[in-house]
């Protein structure tokens, strides 16, 4: 059997408020041209315009917009089976993925039994957050099936904002900035020394605005930052010339806004365009980075990409104090999973010593085993390799 075996013409949906599950399960088990049942709850507070949004993505399969009641779960049954009565002989399918606890109960036994009293064949279906799996339950001697499906559907990260009805500000950017510098940077931050060297090097920088480039160079060879690193500076910022170049024009000429975004950049933010980088070189079409937009408040996600329909939200940071790591991931933790669902996994990319610890301990406190992953300092050298594992094990 095949997951298409199991396709029907009336499919009900349960909207929660979080529509990705709902996307996913029309895509895969409605006939092309069958009917959308989307049950929500009713009232101000209600899923209704859950139900709207996700309606004007299948046009085609005539969305029916059923209202319930939780809190009468004898007049949500009878409402149920209203949209039940007017569909045709033929199967009925019900993903219960989404919803309340309330809706999923009684919605499921209102079809079941109501399939039952007609002789209808019935499909009951539900979408594995922890295994990424289309779950169809066993009916009238048809075993039990499961498929992974987190490819079967994809989404862009514009396509999963505009799901929620979230309007990202700006275009996102999908190329990373100065690559071989933010590589040559992650090859400095693999070591406690390294760390140290540039932090000394920042200091020459944040006072080098209008000195000449030769001038500022000869003191940072001596505060030990790499040749490497340096020589990609050069290279990036066109500042090895005849003539005598400060960082404040060179900013400018390389496309950058101010001598300020280049010295935010080098302070720490060159580490999300190595994540990018990383993301880029593994083939991740959907990859954006700097993502700000507005939920139930302003939220941004450093890098994100997606593989199929699943969301892998990063927070990048230089800093190796354990406390202010946990603090920056915990940051988007809570919203990468609002707009990703249970299906979204979130990585945190810093510089502290000891990542499975940090890893270990954010597991436990927010229950979130297998839905998190901490990369450290001695991951930054060869983070391409650490995220594929990542990505493709999942």
């Amino acid at each position: 059997m095949e997951l298409a075996d199991y396709r029907a013409e009336h499919l009900f949906l349960l909207i929660g408020n979080n529509p990705l599950p709902n996307f996913v399960a029309a895509k895969l088990l409605l006939e092309p041209q069958g009917t959308l049942y989307l049950v929500h709850s009713e009232g101000p507070q209600g899923t209704g315009r859950v139900a709207q949004r996700l309606a004007t993505y299948f046009p085609q399969c005539h969305p029916q917009l059923i209202p319930v009641n939780l809190r009468d779960t004898v007049a949500l049954r009878r409402e149920v089976e209203r949209y039940l009565e007017r569909t045709p002989p033929g199967p009925v399918s019900l993903n219960y993925t989404g919803g309340t606890k309330v809706m999923a109960v009684h919605t499921y036994q209102a079809v079941e039994e109501f399939c039952k009293r007609r002789g209808r064949e019935v499909v009951f279906s539900y979408l594995d957050a922890d295994t990424l799996e289309m779950a169809i339950e066993p009916q009238r001697g048809r075993p039990a099936f499961r498929r992974k499906v987190v490819q079967a559907v994809t989404l862009s990260i514009k396509e999963l904002f505009d799901l929620h009805g979230i309007r990202l500000r700006g275009q996102p950017q999908t190329e990373p900035l100065l690559p071989d510098l933010a590589r040559a940077l992650a090859q400095m931050h693999g070591t406690p020394a390294g760390i140290q060297a540039w932090q000394k090097s920042r200091q020459v920088l944040r006072m080098c605005d209008g000195r000449p480039w030769q001038e500022v160079k000869a003191e940072l060879v001596g505060t030990g930052a790499t040749s490497d690193v340096l020589g990609h500076l050069e290279r990036a910022l066109a500042l090895k010339i005849p003539e005598p170049v400060n960082l404040r024009d060179a900013a400018r000429e390389a496309g950058l806004k101010s001598p300020r975004e280049l010295s935010l950049w080098l302070d720490g933010m060159w580490l999300e365009d190595w994540a990018l980088a990383c993301v880029k070189a593994l083939g991740y079409e959907h990859r954006a980075r700097s993502l700000t937009g507005r939920a139930y408040r302003r939220f941004e996600i450093d890098v994100a990409l997606m593989r199929g329909y699943q969301l892998f939200a990063l927070s990048c940071g230089v800093t190796s104090d354990r406390r202010r790591a946990k603090l920056k991931f915990l940051e988007i933790y809570t919203r990468a999973r609002q707009i990703g669902g249970d299906e979204a996994r979130v990585g945190l990319v810093c510089a502290v010593d000891d990542p499975q610890g940090l890893e270990q301990e954010i597991a436990h406190e927010w229950d979130a085993s297998n839905r998190v992953r901490v990369f450290g300092r001695q991951h930054l050298p060869d983070l391409q390799a650490y995220f594929k594992t990542w990505f493709e094990t999942v």
